[in-house]
């Protein structure tokens, strides 16, 4: 997955992408930055919606 900074632009946060390659999935989604995460075990198929937590001042 190249262009990071680029993709990350485009897109508001909460947004995710993912690419597999024989036994690998790598994952990208925006937080407050871009993440990324490699991984032989999980599949990309499954979705769960989470709320975030925020401080109050």
């Amino acid at each position: 997955m190249r262009n990071v900074k680029v993709w990350a632009k485009k897109l508001k946060r909460g947004s995710m992408r993912w690419e597999r390659e024989s036994d690998v999935l790598a994952l990208q989604w925006v937080d407050n930055k871009p993440v990324s995460l490699l991984t032989s075990i999980d599949s990309a198929n499954d979705t769960m919606p989470v709320t975030r937590r925020t401080k109050t001042r």
